[in-house]
């Protein structure tokens, strides 16, 4: 957006997502059971570059380097995006209960998981090992990571602090009660 305050449509391609993460040259757009690839080199002419059928609806997606994470239902989905317009899907894991949200960060995925809790993988290795997972009260249902802290908002509208600084040993740190909007 060259002009913040008065954004334009530079260019457009008729999709519909819920869910969008960019690498590179790449769109990668999730909506209900399918991945659209969106090749952007011209952001005035973005193309159609392919499409991926997922066996799940795709709430979430991230990319960290060259791996694209897809998580929805009770899993989450690493793809190679080593060739960007190509994703190839390299693991699988299942998370404890209905997957909601994540954030990256380093080699770390957080995945909130309702009525389950904060799961952390390691997504350095293709293993996508499972470090830590906590309860968490109520359903989580958002998750955001700054710096060295996991902040995880659940449905009864309060916001937890987890400290992550050793994903092996996290822990809750502080909750703050969100004020109800009604």
């Amino acid at each position: 957006v060259s002009t913040p305050a008065t954004p334009s449509v530079a260019g457009e391609i008729s999709k519909f997502t819920n869910r969008l993460a960019a690498s590179g040259n790449v769109l990668y757009s999730a909506f209900s059971t399918f991945l659209s690839v969106i090749d952007i080199t011209d952001s005035e002419h973005p193309a159609d570059a392919g499409m991926v059928i997922l066996d799940y609806n795709a709430t979430d997606l991230q990319v960290i380097g060259t791996t694209l994470f897809i998580g929805g239902a009770n899993r989450m989905m690493a793809y190679s995006v080593l060739d960007p317009l190509n994703p190839v899907i390299i693991n699988t894991v299942t998370t404890p209960g209905e997957f909601t949200d994540m954030a990256v960060m380093d080699n770390f995925v957080f995945a909130a998981a309702q009525k389950s809790g904060l799961c952390v993988f390691e997504s350095s290795s293709w293993n996508m090992d499972m470090v830590r997972h906590v309860e968490v009260a109520s359903q989580p249902l958002a998750v955001q990571v700054q710096g060295d802290y996991a902040f995880v908002q659940n449905s009864i509208r309060t916001l937890q602090v987890y400290d992550i600084r050793d994903p092996d040993k996290l822990g809750i740190v502080n909750a703050l009660g969100l004020t109800d909007p009604t």
